[in-house]
């Protein structure tokens, strides 16, 4: 509400309340014209109020449809120009609208909120965005703080450790210049798509050795550079190239407790809680060095991971720059023996004081700033069903009369005072109003519960989905329709035989009780 606005209705309240003897005194006092105070009190809405003859949703339809649009968004359901037109659509053909749509009616919706933007969004694993529960953020926190107000635990001895993977040969795409005359750009590419895997671990100040994860049984001279130089790492072998139980407990014995553990000193370390971090050996081994794992929230890690959330993305991209600069043609052989070289080049580039410093700020974890998590938009609006409705709070006072109502009693409390006001026939003419209202504010009060109920069985569902395995004999590989239902009623399948088939349906005929 404008400023003029306001002083236009204060001077119809005064005039209301007694405090002015006239419409003419009380908008000489408050400097607004005598003829607009009297319009509003004769009902004559302002200029902001009047809905523009070519908008086809009033002013009130918008704003049910704009929270609409922020209530999807806290499902993670942000909708497309398409759902919002269709959405549009549906509410003028509910109020016997049937003219076509403007073409570009969702953007001029759009820009007359400034607070709605367009942006592609971005696809995340639903177990990763139900792990953003703020109850889920501050327990890890309150771990965090006991386990270092306990151990005495100093800035510099606070780890974070985790597994990040490459392809020997990957590369990532770019904008360049082209000509479309002569077809789409194309980059060359090394066929090497073989995966290593790469331990790293920080602390608030610096990296650790890397350890770096081949694929392979047993290390051949070919595998390690020529190079008389060779970078300060560890190589270990797997059939996969993955980690496993075997190669944490070698980590921790080979670079960890070596670099990190000091005489008298407790660490902590956050990790997460992948399989091979939670071995008995591997927990046995961190407690008997003075060593404290803090493992993150399940499907957390991309917003309490100091690695991940600070020189993982730039390391990405440093190697990829590596490998193009290396081989710009996609010819030169790129082995595991080039592979160190080049990782130890992009380490050097990402691994830099400020992307270490900053993971640990963003994640939160140093200097402690829970807050920051607990701010984030995507934790701050974290809900999969449909939150309760909450109207905004309504002043009392004499601006009370003004102010449109948002639930039952509101109505019926505005019904009474315009109904003070009036003549007998205006009365009856509000009280048919205000039922009117009312019943479609139950009604529609109604349908959110149950819309509320929906939604959370579906999301029960999604969660806790379990599905039964087939049996099936050791050889089958493929089933029929009849052997899908058998399997699913738990008897025996029947031999079937065709008698009709159509394009819209498939009628079979049961020969016998159990196939032969």
């Amino acid at each position: 509400m404008s400023n003029k606005e306001h002083l236009i209705q204060k001077a119809s309240n005064d005039v209301d309340l007694g405090l002015f003897s006239s419409i003419r005194k009380a908008a000489d006092y408050y400097d607004v014209p005598n003829s607009t105070v009297a319009h509003r009190r004769a009902g004559r809405p302002s200029v902001a109020e009047t809905d523009r003859i070519s908008q086809r949703l009033s002013k009130q339809e918008e704003k049910v449809l704009i929270q609409y649009i922020r209530d999807l968004q806290r499902q993670h359901l942000c909708p497309n120009y398409a759902q919002i037109r269709r959405m549009v659509v549906k509410l003028l053909q509910s109020k016997g609208d049937k003219i076509r749509l403007g073409k570009h009616y969702v953007q001029r919706l759009i820009s007359r909120h400034p607070e709605l933007k367009t942006r592609r969004n971005r696809q995340m694993d639903v177990k990763r965005l139900m792990a953003l529960d703020s109850d889920v953020i501050k327990r890890f926190f309150a771990e965090f703080e006991h386990l270092r107000s306990t151990y005495a635990v100093e800035s510099q001895d606070i780890y974070n450790m985790d597994e990040t993977g490459f392809q020997i040969g990957q590369t990532a795409s770019k904008y360049v210049v082209y000509d479309p005359a002569m077809g789409r750009p194309i980059a060359p590419t090394s066929d090497n798509t073989q995966w290593v895997t790469i331990i790293e671990c920080m602390n608030t100040e610096r990296a650790i050795k890397p350890y770096l994860i081949f694929v392979g049984k047993n290390p051949e001279h070919h595998m390690f550079s020529q190079n008389e130089e060779l970078p300060d790492v560890i190589w270990a072998f797997s059939p996969k190239g993955w980690t496993d139980e075997e190669l944490a407990v070698d980590w921790l014995h080979r670079i960890f407790i070596p670099q990190a553990s000091k005489q008298g000193k407790h660490i902590i370390l956050i990790l997460d809680s992948q399989k091979s971090h939670i071995t008995g050996e591997f927990q046995y081994l961190c407690l008997e060095n003075n060593i404290h794992p803090l493992y993150l929230p399940a499907h957390a890690t991309h917003k309490l991971q100091p690695l991940d959330v600070g020189p993982f993305s730039p390391l990405s991209a440093a190697y990829s720059r590596t490998v193009e600069e290396y081989t710009p043609t996609g010819v030169a052989v790129l082995n595991r023996s080039v592979f160190t070289l080049l990782y130890i080049q992009a380490r050097q580039q990402a691994f830099t004081e400020r992307n270490i410093r900053a993971g640990w700020r963003r994640a939160g974890i140093w200097p402690i700033n829970k807050q920051r998590l607990l701010n984030d938009p995507e934790i701050k609006n974290f809900g999969r069903t449909t939150p309760e409705y909450q109207p905004a709070p309504v002043k009392e006072g004499p601006n009370h009369l003004y102010s449109t109502p948002k639930k039952a009693n509101e109505i019926r409390e505005l019904k009474a005072q315009i109904e003070a006001k009036v003549t007998p026939r205006t009365q009856r003419a509000v009280r048919k109003l205000s039922h009117a209202a009312i019943q479609e504010y139950t009604g529609a009060q109604l349908l959110q519960n149950e819309l509320n109920d929906v939604r959370g069985q579906i999301h029960h569902q999604e969660v806790k989905k379990r599905s039964k395995r087939m049996s099936k004999d050791n050889v089958q590989r493929s089933w029929n329709l009849e052997e899908v239902r058998a399997a699913k009623e738990g008897r025996e399948p029947s031999r079937v035989q065709i008698t009709h088939r159509s394009e819209d349906s498939l009628r079979i005929r049961i020969l016998s009780d159990k196939l032969e």
